[in-house]
Protein backbone atom coordinates (compact mmCIF):
# COMPACT_ATOMS: atom_id res chain seq x y z
CA UNK A 1 0.00 0.00 0.00
CA UNK A 2 2.25 2.81 -0.99
CA UNK A 3 -0.47 5.60 0.17
CA UNK A 4 0.65 4.69 4.02
CA UNK A 5 2.53 7.56 5.29
CA UNK A 6 3.10 7.49 9.04
CA UNK A 7 2.48 4.53 11.77
CA UNK A 8 3.63 5.75 15.46
CA UNK A 9 2.28 7.69 18.48
CA UNK A 10 0.65 10.79 16.65
CA UNK A 11 3.60 11.87 15.00
CA UNK A 12 4.68 12.57 11.55
CA UNK A 13 1.23 13.78 10.15
CA UNK A 14 1.69 17.10 9.16
CA UNK A 15 -0.37 18.87 7.13
CA UNK A 16 -3.01 15.93 7.64
CA UNK A 17 -6.11 16.70 9.66
CA UNK A 18 -6.68 14.44 12.00
CA UNK A 19 -10.09 15.82 14.45
CA UNK A 20 -8.42 17.56 17.43
CA UNK A 21 -10.09 14.98 19.62
CA UNK A 22 -9.42 11.56 18.08
CA UNK A 23 -5.86 12.57 17.73
CA UNK A 24 -5.65 13.54 21.77
CA UNK A 25 -7.76 10.17 22.28
CA UNK A 26 -4.99 7.90 20.41
CA UNK A 27 -2.20 9.58 22.12
CA UNK A 28 -3.88 9.26 25.71
CA UNK A 29 -4.29 5.55 25.25
CA UNK A 30 -0.95 5.16 23.62
CA UNK A 31 -2.58 3.23 20.55
CA UNK A 32 -0.15 3.18 17.41
CA UNK A 33 -1.62 4.04 14.16
CA UNK A 34 -1.19 4.42 10.42
CA UNK A 35 -2.42 6.92 8.06
CA UNK A 36 -3.44 6.29 4.41
CA UNK A 37 -4.14 9.14 1.44
CA UNK A 38 -7.78 8.49 0.01
CA UNK A 39 -9.28 9.27 -3.54
CA UNK A 40 -11.62 12.34 -2.34
CA UNK A 41 -13.48 12.21 -5.91
CA UNK A 42 -15.00 8.73 -5.47
CA UNK A 43 -17.33 6.78 -2.97
CA UNK A 44 -15.16 5.47 0.24
CA UNK A 45 -15.72 2.10 -0.39
CA UNK A 46 -13.95 2.21 -4.02
CA UNK A 47 -11.20 4.92 -2.21
CA UNK A 48 -10.32 2.06 0.31
CA UNK A 49 -10.15 -0.51 -2.11
CA UNK A 50 -7.85 1.85 -4.60
CA UNK A 51 -5.49 1.30 -2.10
CA UNK A 52 -5.68 -2.44 -1.27
CA UNK A 53 -8.28 -2.24 1.95
CA UNK A 54 -11.37 -4.50 2.03
CA UNK A 55 -14.24 -2.39 2.73
CA UNK A 56 -15.86 -4.53 5.70
CA UNK A 57 -12.76 -3.56 7.70
CA UNK A 58 -13.28 0.36 7.07
CA UNK A 59 -15.25 1.67 10.31
CA UNK A 60 -18.72 3.33 9.85
CA UNK A 61 -20.63 5.27 12.52
CA UNK A 62 -24.68 5.61 12.41
CA UNK A 63 -25.40 8.55 15.09
CA UNK A 64 -29.35 7.40 16.35
CA UNK A 65 -31.72 8.46 18.67
CA UNK A 66 -33.02 5.80 21.35
CA UNK A 67 -34.82 6.13 24.00
CA UNK A 68 -31.83 6.42 26.38
CA UNK A 69 -30.67 8.72 24.28
CA UNK A 70 -28.05 9.74 21.36
CA UNK A 71 -26.31 6.17 20.21
CA UNK A 72 -23.40 5.54 18.29
CA UNK A 73 -23.61 2.41 15.96
CA UNK A 74 -20.41 1.26 14.53
CA UNK A 75 -20.67 -1.29 11.53
CA UNK A 76 -18.48 -1.86 8.20
CA UNK A 77 -19.00 0.78 5.14
CA UNK A 78 -20.25 -2.21 3.15
CA UNK A 79 -23.56 -3.09 5.06
CA UNK A 80 -26.71 -1.30 3.74
CA UNK A 81 -29.70 -1.08 6.31
CA UNK A 82 -32.93 0.91 6.59
CA UNK A 83 -33.81 2.37 9.80
CA UNK A 84 -36.91 -0.25 9.44
CA UNK A 85 -34.53 -3.33 9.99
CA UNK A 86 -32.03 -0.79 12.62
CA UNK A 87 -35.23 -0.81 14.71
CA UNK A 88 -36.30 -4.91 14.17
CA UNK A 89 -32.61 -5.46 15.52
CA UNK A 90 -32.49 -3.17 18.19
CA UNK A 91 -35.92 -4.17 19.32
CA UNK A 92 -37.14 -0.18 20.15
CA UNK A 93 -38.33 2.77 17.28
CA UNK A 94 -35.13 4.30 16.62
CA UNK A 95 -34.53 7.78 14.43
CA UNK A 96 -31.15 8.94 12.76
CA UNK A 97 -29.93 12.24 14.25
CA UNK A 98 -30.37 15.19 11.76
CA UNK A 99 -27.53 16.45 9.65
CA UNK A 100 -26.96 19.59 11.34
CA UNK A 101 -26.63 18.35 15.29
CA UNK A 102 -24.61 15.53 13.90
CA UNK A 103 -22.15 18.52 12.47
CA UNK A 104 -22.41 20.43 15.83
CA UNK A 105 -21.14 17.43 17.34
CA UNK A 106 -18.15 17.13 15.18
CA UNK A 107 -17.55 20.19 15.02
CA UNK A 108 -13.87 19.18 14.85
CA UNK A 109 -14.21 17.93 11.50
CA UNK A 110 -14.41 18.26 7.52
CA UNK A 111 -18.65 18.78 7.43
CA UNK A 112 -20.16 15.24 7.40
CA UNK A 113 -17.44 13.71 8.42
CA UNK A 114 -17.75 11.21 11.05
CA UNK A 115 -15.23 9.48 13.29
CA UNK A 116 -15.54 5.97 14.14
CA UNK A 117 -14.98 6.72 17.62
CA UNK A 118 -17.37 7.50 20.54
CA UNK A 119 -15.37 8.05 23.45
CA UNK A 120 -13.87 11.41 22.24
CA UNK A 121 -17.28 12.72 21.63
CA UNK A 122 -19.04 11.15 25.19
CA UNK A 123 -21.31 8.70 23.18
CA UNK A 124 -22.20 5.23 24.31
CA UNK A 125 -21.69 2.52 21.49
CA UNK A 126 -22.80 -0.27 19.76
CA UNK A 127 -20.23 -2.05 18.05
CA UNK A 128 -20.35 -4.74 15.11
CA UNK A 129 -18.45 -7.68 15.93
CA UNK A 130 -17.42 -8.58 12.38
CA UNK A 131 -14.90 -5.63 12.46
CA UNK A 132 -13.34 -6.87 15.42
CA UNK A 133 -12.29 -10.25 13.73
CA UNK A 134 -10.72 -8.86 11.02
CA UNK A 135 -6.99 -7.84 11.92
CA UNK A 136 -6.99 -4.27 10.93
CA UNK A 137 -10.11 -1.36 11.74
CA UNK A 138 -9.95 1.83 9.61
CA UNK A 139 -12.02 4.98 9.75
CA UNK A 140 -12.00 8.32 8.57
CA UNK A 141 -11.45 11.03 11.01
CA UNK A 142 -11.22 14.64 10.40
CA UNK A 143 -11.26 15.32 6.55
CA UNK A 144 -12.50 13.01 3.78
CA UNK A 145 -9.10 12.61 2.37
CA UNK A 146 -7.03 10.65 5.61
CA UNK A 147 -7.77 7.19 6.85
CA UNK A 148 -6.79 5.84 9.81
CA UNK A 149 -5.64 2.36 10.83
CA UNK A 150 -5.12 0.49 13.73
CA UNK A 151 -5.36 -3.08 15.16
CA UNK A 152 -8.24 -4.35 15.74
CA UNK A 153 -7.41 -5.31 19.08
CA UNK A 154 -6.64 -1.81 20.11
CA UNK A 155 -9.48 -0.59 17.98
CA UNK A 156 -11.78 -2.42 20.89
CA UNK A 157 -9.52 -1.40 23.41
CA UNK A 158 -10.56 2.33 22.80
CA UNK A 159 -14.50 1.25 23.00
CA UNK A 160 -13.81 -0.07 26.82
CA UNK A 161 -17.44 0.04 27.41
CA UNK A 162 -18.86 -0.69 23.62
CA UNK A 163 -21.73 -3.45 23.69
CA UNK A 164 -20.68 -5.98 21.00
CA UNK A 165 -23.37 -7.11 18.92
CA UNK A 166 -24.06 -9.28 15.13
CA UNK A 167 -26.18 -8.75 13.15
CA UNK A 168 -28.56 -11.18 11.68
CA UNK A 169 -28.34 -13.05 8.61
CA UNK A 170 -31.40 -10.34 6.14
CA UNK A 171 -33.42 -12.37 3.72
CA UNK A 172 -33.13 -9.54 1.06
CA UNK A 173 -31.53 -6.17 0.81
CA UNK A 174 -33.32 -3.13 2.74
CA UNK A 175 -35.70 -0.40 0.24
CA UNK A 176 -37.24 2.36 1.14
CA UNK A 177 -40.41 0.12 0.63
CA UNK A 178 -41.02 -0.34 4.41
CA UNK A 179 -41.81 3.50 4.49
CA UNK A 180 -38.65 3.86 6.81
CA UNK A 181 -35.48 6.06 6.00
CA UNK A 182 -32.79 3.90 4.09
CA UNK A 183 -29.34 5.01 5.81
CA UNK A 184 -26.34 5.38 2.94
CA UNK A 185 -22.59 5.41 4.60
CA UNK A 186 -20.35 7.39 2.72
CA UNK A 187 -19.49 4.08 0.52
CA UNK A 188 -22.47 4.29 -1.01
CA UNK A 189 -23.28 7.68 -2.29
CA UNK A 190 -20.91 10.83 -1.59
CA UNK A 191 -21.73 13.72 1.05
CA UNK A 192 -23.36 16.47 -0.96
CA UNK A 193 -21.43 19.73 0.20
CA UNK A 194 -23.87 22.00 -1.86
CA UNK A 195 -27.03 20.82 -0.21
CA UNK A 196 -25.78 21.27 3.58
CA UNK A 197 -24.67 25.01 2.41
CA UNK A 198 -28.25 25.29 0.90
CA UNK A 199 -30.03 24.50 4.17
CA UNK A 200 -27.59 26.95 6.52
CA UNK A 201 -26.88 29.75 4.79
CA UNK A 202 -28.07 32.73 5.66
CA UNK A 203 -29.51 33.68 2.09
CA UNK A 204 -30.25 37.09 3.23
CA UNK A 205 -26.72 37.87 3.02
CA UNK A 206 -25.62 36.08 -0.18
CA UNK A 207 -25.30 38.99 -3.07
CA UNK A 208 -26.63 38.47 -6.36
CA UNK A 209 -25.24 38.95 -10.11
CA UNK A 210 -25.38 42.52 -10.94
CA UNK A 211 -27.76 43.24 -13.39
CA UNK A 212 -25.21 43.29 -16.15
CA UNK A 213 -23.66 39.78 -15.14
CA UNK A 214 -26.74 38.13 -15.38
CA UNK A 215 -27.56 39.53 -18.56
CA UNK A 216 -24.25 37.82 -19.60
CA UNK A 217 -24.89 34.63 -17.45
CA UNK A 218 -28.81 34.51 -19.22
CA UNK A 219 -27.28 35.31 -23.04
CA UNK A 220 -24.19 32.78 -23.29
CA UNK A 221 -24.16 33.08 -26.98
CA UNK A 222 -22.64 36.62 -26.95
CA UNK A 223 -19.26 34.68 -26.42
CA UNK A 224 -19.59 33.99 -30.05
CA UNK A 225 -21.21 36.90 -31.44
CA UNK A 226 -18.61 39.49 -31.55
CA UNK A 227 -21.50 42.34 -32.74
CA UNK A 228 -23.75 41.58 -30.25
CA UNK A 229 -21.56 41.29 -27.30
CA UNK A 230 -19.85 45.01 -28.58
CA UNK A 231 -23.55 46.09 -28.96
CA UNK A 232 -24.16 45.15 -25.66
CA UNK A 233 -20.97 46.21 -23.93
CA UNK A 234 -21.04 49.88 -25.36
CA UNK A 235 -24.12 50.17 -23.38
CA UNK A 236 -22.22 49.42 -20.27
CA UNK A 237 -19.53 51.88 -20.06
CA UNK A 238 -18.22 51.31 -16.59
CA UNK A 239 -17.48 47.56 -17.72
CA UNK A 240 -15.91 49.00 -20.94
CA UNK A 241 -13.73 50.95 -19.31
CA UNK A 242 -12.15 48.10 -17.05
CA UNK A 243 -12.18 45.73 -20.17
CA UNK A 244 -10.09 48.57 -21.94
CA UNK A 245 -7.61 48.25 -19.11
CA UNK A 246 -7.26 44.56 -18.88
CA UNK A 247 -6.86 44.50 -22.78
CA UNK A 248 -4.37 47.50 -22.99
CA UNK A 249 -2.60 45.19 -20.23
CA UNK A 250 -2.76 41.32 -22.03
CA UNK A 251 -2.59 42.27 -25.47
CA UNK A 252 0.31 44.99 -24.88
CA UNK A 253 -1.56 47.41 -27.07
CA UNK A 254 -3.51 50.62 -26.71
CA UNK A 255 -7.54 49.65 -25.97
CA UNK A 256 -9.36 52.44 -26.08
CA UNK A 257 -12.40 50.81 -26.81
CA UNK A 258 -14.48 47.58 -26.36
CA UNK A 259 -14.33 46.75 -29.93
CA UNK A 260 -10.40 46.95 -30.09
CA UNK A 261 -10.53 44.73 -26.69
CA UNK A 262 -12.22 42.47 -29.02
CA UNK A 263 -10.40 42.78 -32.03
CA UNK A 264 -7.17 42.00 -29.72
CA UNK A 265 -8.09 39.06 -27.58
CA UNK A 266 -11.67 37.86 -29.35
CA UNK A 267 -15.22 37.32 -28.24
CA UNK A 268 -14.79 34.85 -26.26
CA UNK A 269 -12.32 36.55 -23.74
CA UNK A 270 -13.77 39.73 -23.74
CA UNK A 271 -16.93 37.63 -22.39
CA UNK A 272 -15.17 36.20 -19.56
CA UNK A 273 -13.40 39.03 -18.76
CA UNK A 274 -16.78 41.23 -18.88
CA UNK A 275 -18.46 38.42 -16.71
CA UNK A 276 -16.24 38.07 -14.05
CA UNK A 277 -15.52 42.14 -13.85
CA UNK A 278 -19.27 42.38 -13.52
CA UNK A 279 -19.77 39.59 -10.97
CA UNK A 280 -16.40 41.53 -8.79
CA UNK A 281 -19.12 44.73 -8.31
CA UNK A 282 -21.19 42.05 -6.16
CA UNK A 283 -19.35 42.04 -3.50
CA UNK A 284 -18.92 44.37 -0.72
CA UNK A 285 -15.09 43.58 0.11
CA UNK A 286 -12.07 46.28 0.68
CA UNK A 287 -10.31 46.78 -1.89
CA UNK A 288 -6.54 46.27 -0.36
CA UNK A 289 -5.32 43.80 2.16
CA UNK A 290 -3.85 40.39 0.97
CA UNK A 291 -7.17 39.06 0.33
CA UNK A 292 -8.56 42.38 -0.71
CA UNK A 293 -10.40 42.47 -4.26
CA UNK A 294 -7.08 43.68 -5.98
CA UNK A 295 -5.24 40.56 -4.14
CA UNK A 296 -7.87 38.11 -5.31
CA UNK A 297 -8.18 39.91 -9.45
CA UNK A 298 -4.52 40.20 -9.91
CA UNK A 299 -4.44 35.78 -8.89
CA UNK A 300 -7.44 35.50 -11.23
CA UNK A 301 -5.23 37.08 -14.12
CA UNK A 302 -2.04 35.88 -13.45
CA UNK A 303 -3.28 32.22 -13.19
CA UNK A 304 -5.73 32.46 -16.24
CA UNK A 305 -2.95 33.76 -18.26
CA UNK A 306 -0.55 31.07 -17.35
CA UNK A 307 -2.63 28.56 -17.31
CA UNK A 308 -3.64 29.57 -21.33
CA UNK A 309 0.31 29.57 -21.93
CA UNK A 310 0.33 26.35 -20.94
CA UNK A 311 -2.79 24.51 -22.80
CA UNK A 312 -0.60 23.83 -25.59
CA UNK A 313 1.47 21.39 -23.84
CA UNK A 314 -1.13 19.35 -22.33
CA UNK A 315 -2.28 15.99 -24.13
CA UNK A 316 -5.19 16.63 -26.93
CA UNK A 317 -7.78 14.78 -25.02
CA UNK A 318 -7.06 17.01 -22.11
CA UNK A 319 -7.65 19.63 -23.96
CA UNK A 320 -11.24 19.31 -25.05
CA UNK A 321 -11.75 19.35 -21.33
CA UNK A 322 -10.44 22.28 -20.85
CA UNK A 323 -12.90 24.44 -22.92
CA UNK A 324 -14.12 26.81 -19.76
CA UNK A 325 -10.51 27.31 -18.26
CA UNK A 326 -10.23 30.85 -18.54
CA UNK A 327 -13.05 31.26 -16.58
CA UNK A 328 -12.76 28.87 -14.25
CA UNK A 329 -9.48 29.98 -13.62
CA UNK A 330 -10.68 34.09 -12.86
CA UNK A 331 -14.07 32.46 -10.64
CA UNK A 332 -11.59 29.88 -8.87
CA UNK A 333 -11.59 31.98 -5.51
CA UNK A 334 -15.15 33.61 -5.67
CA UNK A 335 -15.53 31.80 -2.33
CA UNK A 336 -12.93 34.09 -0.56
CA UNK A 337 -14.79 37.37 -1.82
CA UNK A 338 -17.79 35.55 -0.27
CA UNK A 339 -16.44 35.06 3.09
CA UNK A 340 -15.58 38.69 3.25
CA UNK A 341 -18.99 39.81 1.82
CA UNK A 342 -20.77 37.92 4.53
CA UNK A 343 -18.68 37.82 7.76
CA UNK A 344 -16.58 40.84 7.63
CA UNK A 345 -15.05 40.13 11.44
CA UNK A 346 -13.41 36.80 10.64
CA UNK A 347 -12.23 38.48 7.09
CA UNK A 348 -10.57 40.92 9.02
CA UNK A 349 -8.70 38.18 11.06
CA UNK A 350 -7.85 36.12 8.11
CA UNK A 351 -6.24 38.62 6.03
CA UNK A 352 -4.61 39.32 9.51
CA UNK A 353 -3.29 35.78 9.54
CA UNK A 354 -2.43 36.14 5.89
CA UNK A 355 -0.39 39.22 6.52
CA UNK A 356 2.03 37.35 9.51
CA UNK A 357 2.36 34.15 7.23
CA UNK A 358 1.89 35.05 3.67
CA UNK A 359 3.80 31.38 3.11
CA UNK A 360 0.85 29.40 4.99
CA UNK A 361 -2.15 28.06 2.80
CA UNK A 362 -5.23 29.88 3.29
CA UNK A 363 -7.17 26.79 3.87
CA UNK A 364 -4.87 26.11 6.66
CA UNK A 365 -5.91 29.50 7.63
CA UNK A 366 -9.55 28.46 7.18
CA UNK A 367 -9.65 25.70 10.17
CA UNK A 368 -8.67 28.32 12.35
CA UNK A 369 -11.17 30.03 12.10
CA UNK A 370 -14.06 27.36 12.58
CA UNK A 371 -14.53 28.56 16.83
CA UNK A 372 -15.25 32.10 16.36
CA UNK A 373 -18.70 31.75 16.45
CA UNK A 374 -21.18 32.84 14.07
CA UNK A 375 -19.89 31.75 10.89
CA UNK A 376 -18.46 27.99 12.12
CA UNK A 377 -20.71 26.39 10.40
CA UNK A 378 -20.12 28.10 7.21
CA UNK A 379 -16.37 29.13 7.13
CA UNK A 380 -15.67 25.36 7.79
CA UNK A 381 -16.45 23.84 4.23
CA UNK A 382 -13.82 26.13 3.10
CA UNK A 383 -13.45 28.62 0.05
CA UNK A 384 -13.52 26.17 -2.38
CA UNK A 385 -16.81 24.70 -1.67
CA UNK A 386 -18.48 27.99 -0.67
CA UNK A 387 -17.28 29.19 -4.14
CA UNK A 388 -18.84 26.30 -5.72
CA UNK A 389 -21.90 26.76 -4.28
CA UNK A 390 -22.46 30.61 -4.87
CA UNK A 391 -21.87 29.61 -8.58
CA UNK A 392 -24.22 26.65 -8.72
CA UNK A 393 -26.30 29.00 -7.18
CA UNK A 394 -25.80 31.82 -9.67
CA UNK A 395 -26.34 28.47 -12.56
CA UNK A 396 -22.88 28.65 -13.96
CA UNK A 397 -22.24 25.77 -15.85
CA UNK A 398 -21.23 22.22 -14.22
CA UNK A 399 -17.23 22.47 -15.38
CA UNK A 400 -17.29 25.48 -13.73
CA UNK A 401 -18.33 24.55 -10.86
CA UNK A 402 -16.67 21.28 -10.14
CA UNK A 403 -13.71 22.54 -11.52
CA UNK A 404 -14.16 25.70 -8.67
CA UNK A 405 -15.18 22.73 -6.00
CA UNK A 406 -12.91 20.16 -5.94
CA UNK A 407 -9.62 22.83 -6.65
CA UNK A 408 -7.83 21.44 -3.52
CA UNK A 409 -8.88 17.55 -3.64
CA UNK A 410 -5.32 16.28 -4.73
CA UNK A 411 -6.66 13.00 -6.38
CA UNK A 412 -9.35 14.52 -8.29
CA UNK A 413 -9.53 12.80 -11.77
CA UNK A 414 -10.98 16.26 -13.36
CA UNK A 415 -8.59 18.11 -16.25
CA UNK A 416 -9.63 21.08 -15.41
CA UNK A 417 -8.91 20.64 -11.73
CA UNK A 418 -5.52 19.09 -12.71
CA UNK A 419 -4.46 22.67 -14.29
CA UNK A 420 -5.84 25.15 -11.64
CA UNK A 421 -3.65 23.25 -8.90
CA UNK A 422 -0.31 23.32 -11.17
CA UNK A 423 -1.08 26.98 -11.54
CA UNK A 424 -1.58 27.63 -8.27
CA UNK A 425 1.14 25.48 -7.10
CA UNK A 426 3.22 27.87 -9.11
CA UNK A 427 1.64 31.10 -8.37
CA UNK A 428 1.93 30.14 -4.39
CA UNK A 429 6.08 29.41 -5.02
CA UNK A 430 6.20 32.77 -6.21
CA UNK A 431 4.74 34.41 -3.90
CA UNK A 432 1.60 35.80 -6.01
CA UNK A 433 -1.12 37.04 -3.57
CA UNK A 434 -1.80 34.48 -1.11
CA UNK A 435 -0.68 30.67 -0.62
CA UNK A 436 -3.20 28.08 -2.20
CA UNK A 437 -1.24 25.36 -2.43
CA UNK A 438 1.84 24.38 -0.74
CA UNK A 439 2.18 20.93 -1.60
CA UNK A 440 3.77 19.74 -4.70
CA UNK A 441 0.54 18.14 -6.61
CA UNK A 442 2.20 15.54 -8.45
CA UNK A 443 -1.12 13.70 -9.59
CA UNK A 444 -1.87 16.72 -11.57
CA UNK A 445 1.36 17.68 -12.87
CA UNK A 446 1.15 13.45 -13.96
CA UNK A 447 -1.90 13.14 -15.60
CA UNK A 448 -1.39 16.76 -17.56
CA UNK A 449 2.28 15.93 -18.93
CA UNK A 450 3.73 19.10 -17.43
CA UNK A 451 7.27 19.03 -15.88
CA UNK A 452 7.66 21.41 -12.81
CA UNK A 453 11.03 23.18 -15.14
CA UNK A 454 8.34 23.67 -18.00
CA UNK A 455 5.60 25.44 -15.77
CA UNK A 456 8.23 27.46 -14.08
CA UNK A 457 9.74 28.65 -17.27
CA UNK A 458 6.42 29.66 -18.09
CA UNK A 459 5.67 31.57 -15.45
CA UNK A 460 8.98 33.40 -15.48
CA UNK A 461 7.72 34.34 -19.13
CA UNK A 462 4.57 35.20 -17.96
CA UNK A 463 6.31 37.54 -15.23
CA UNK A 464 8.24 39.44 -17.76
CA UNK A 465 5.68 40.24 -20.08
CA UNK A 466 2.78 41.03 -17.57
CA UNK A 467 4.30 43.13 -15.54
CA UNK A 468 1.45 45.42 -15.42
CA UNK A 469 -0.66 43.16 -13.75
CA UNK A 470 -0.07 44.22 -10.32
CA UNK A 471 -1.07 47.83 -11.17
CA UNK A 472 -3.72 46.05 -13.01
CA UNK A 473 -5.44 44.35 -10.17
CA UNK A 474 -5.88 48.21 -8.44
CA UNK A 475 -7.81 49.80 -11.43
CA UNK A 476 -9.95 46.73 -12.29
CA UNK A 477 -11.58 46.83 -8.59
CA UNK A 478 -11.54 50.51 -8.47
Amino acid sequence: MSNKYVYGLGQGETGMHIATRIKRYLAAKGVPYALYQLNCGVSLSQAVSQIGIDPSQVAVPVLISRRQGQWMIVTSVDRVLSCGQLSQVLQEPVRLVPHHEVDKLFSDCAPGIKPALAVPYQLPCLLDKSLINKNKVYFVSGCPSILVGVDSDEYLFLHPHAQLFEWPRLEQQPTTADNSELIIFPGITPINEHDQLDQIMPLSTIPETSPIADTLLKNPELREDEVSLLSFLDEHGLISRQLCKVGAAISHKGCNSSREVIEQLGGCKTYDLALVSAIILSFRVPLRGPLGLNSVWQHALYSSILAESLLSYVPKHYQKELTNLQLTCLLQHVGVLLLGHIFRPEFVMLNKWVTCQPHICLSDFEQRLVGLGQAREIIRFGYAQLGGWLLKRWQFSHSVIQGVSQQLQLHSDIPLVHMLQVVNYMLTCHRVSYATLSGYPEHAFSCLELSLDLVDQHFTQVAKDYPRTDQLAFTQAA
